[in-house]
Protein backbone atom coordinates (compact mmCIF):
# COMPACT_ATOMS: atom_id res chain seq x y z
CA UNK A 1 0.00 0.00 0.00
CA UNK A 2 1.23 3.51 -0.97
CA UNK A 3 1.82 6.17 1.71
CA UNK A 4 -0.76 8.64 -0.39
CA UNK A 5 -2.99 5.51 0.04
CA UNK A 6 -2.87 5.81 3.59
CA UNK A 7 -3.08 9.36 3.93
CA UNK A 8 -7.03 9.45 2.23
CA UNK A 9 -8.36 6.46 3.57
CA UNK A 10 -10.03 6.13 7.44
CA UNK A 11 -10.14 3.12 9.21
CA UNK A 12 -12.32 1.50 7.11
CA UNK A 13 -10.71 1.81 4.27
CA UNK A 14 -13.25 4.39 3.02
CA UNK A 15 -11.49 7.45 0.84
CA UNK A 16 -12.15 10.67 2.71
CA UNK A 17 -13.05 13.49 0.78
CA UNK A 18 -12.69 17.18 1.60
CA UNK A 19 -16.35 18.77 1.72
CA UNK A 20 -17.30 20.76 -1.93
CA UNK A 21 -18.75 23.27 0.77
CA UNK A 22 -15.21 23.92 2.90
CA UNK A 23 -13.96 24.61 -0.03
CA UNK A 24 -16.27 27.32 -1.54
CA UNK A 25 -16.60 29.08 1.70
CA UNK A 26 -12.34 29.36 1.80
CA UNK A 27 -12.14 30.13 -1.82
CA UNK A 28 -15.32 32.75 -1.50
CA UNK A 29 -13.70 34.00 1.71
CA UNK A 30 -10.05 34.71 0.18
CA UNK A 31 -11.64 36.09 -3.17
CA UNK A 32 -13.41 38.44 -1.12
CA UNK A 33 -10.61 39.96 0.42
CA UNK A 34 -8.43 39.90 -2.48
CA UNK A 35 -11.17 42.31 -4.28
CA UNK A 36 -11.42 44.63 -1.43
CA UNK A 37 -7.56 44.66 -0.36
CA UNK A 38 -6.28 44.63 -3.77
CA UNK A 39 -8.50 46.71 -5.76
CA UNK A 40 -10.40 48.78 -3.08
CA UNK A 41 -7.02 49.67 -1.47
CA UNK A 42 -3.51 48.78 -3.47
CA UNK A 43 -4.13 48.96 -7.08
CA UNK A 44 -5.98 52.29 -6.49
CA UNK A 45 -3.42 54.16 -4.94
CA UNK A 46 -0.40 52.14 -7.03
CA UNK A 47 -2.06 53.32 -10.29
CA UNK A 48 -3.84 56.48 -8.89
CA UNK A 49 -7.25 55.72 -10.48
CA UNK A 50 -9.56 58.56 -9.67
CA UNK A 51 -11.97 57.28 -6.66
CA UNK A 52 -15.40 58.07 -6.89
CA UNK A 53 -18.48 56.53 -5.41
CA UNK A 54 -20.12 53.98 -7.56
CA UNK A 55 -16.41 52.16 -8.05
CA UNK A 56 -15.85 52.14 -4.21
CA UNK A 57 -19.77 50.79 -4.21
CA UNK A 58 -19.20 48.34 -6.40
CA UNK A 59 -16.11 46.96 -4.47
CA UNK A 60 -17.98 47.12 -1.10
CA UNK A 61 -20.83 45.24 -2.63
CA UNK A 62 -18.69 42.74 -4.26
CA UNK A 63 -16.71 41.76 -0.84
CA UNK A 64 -19.73 41.65 1.00
CA UNK A 65 -21.69 39.24 -1.25
CA UNK A 66 -18.75 36.66 -1.15
CA UNK A 67 -18.57 37.23 2.23
CA UNK A 68 -21.91 36.19 2.73
CA UNK A 69 -22.01 33.65 0.47
CA UNK A 70 -18.84 32.39 2.27
CA UNK A 71 -20.59 32.53 5.99
CA UNK A 72 -23.45 30.36 4.39
CA UNK A 73 -21.18 27.61 2.44
CA UNK A 74 -19.33 27.04 6.15
CA UNK A 75 -22.59 26.78 7.63
CA UNK A 76 -23.85 23.99 5.39
CA UNK A 77 -20.29 22.77 5.06
CA UNK A 78 -20.49 22.45 9.51
CA UNK A 79 -23.55 20.52 8.32
CA UNK A 80 -22.14 18.39 6.19
CA UNK A 81 -18.93 17.24 7.80
CA UNK A 82 -20.94 16.73 10.91
CA UNK A 83 -23.29 14.61 8.88
CA UNK A 84 -20.40 13.03 7.47
CA UNK A 85 -19.35 11.03 10.44
CA UNK A 86 -15.50 10.92 9.59
CA UNK A 87 -15.95 10.26 5.39
CA UNK A 88 -15.69 14.32 5.02
CA UNK A 89 -12.92 16.31 6.39
CA UNK A 90 -12.45 20.05 6.07
CA UNK A 91 -13.45 21.72 9.00
CA UNK A 92 -9.92 23.40 9.28
CA UNK A 93 -11.11 25.26 5.88
CA UNK A 94 -14.97 25.69 6.94
CA UNK A 95 -13.16 27.78 10.30
CA UNK A 96 -10.41 29.86 8.64
CA UNK A 97 -13.44 31.12 6.03
CA UNK A 98 -15.82 31.51 8.93
CA UNK A 99 -12.33 33.74 10.62
CA UNK A 100 -12.21 35.41 7.41
CA UNK A 101 -15.56 36.37 7.36
CA UNK A 102 -15.87 37.99 10.79
CA UNK A 103 -12.65 39.84 10.90
CA UNK A 104 -14.39 41.36 7.35
CA UNK A 105 -17.27 41.95 9.27
CA UNK A 106 -15.24 43.78 12.34
CA UNK A 107 -13.20 45.78 9.96
CA UNK A 108 -15.89 47.13 7.83
CA UNK A 109 -18.04 48.41 11.02
CA UNK A 110 -15.37 49.15 12.84
CA UNK A 111 -15.72 52.88 12.23
CA UNK A 112 -19.29 52.72 13.05
CA UNK A 113 -18.91 51.15 16.30
CA UNK A 114 -17.41 53.56 18.28
CA UNK A 115 -19.50 56.25 17.29
CA UNK A 116 -22.74 58.07 18.79
CA UNK A 117 -24.05 59.67 16.85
Amino acid sequence: MKIREIIFKDRNGQKIKTSKWARVSFYCAVLGWLILLFWGFILKEILQIPQDNNSNLIVAIASIGLMAFALLTGIVGIVEINRGKGTVNGLGRIVVSLLAVFLFLFFMFLPYLGHRG
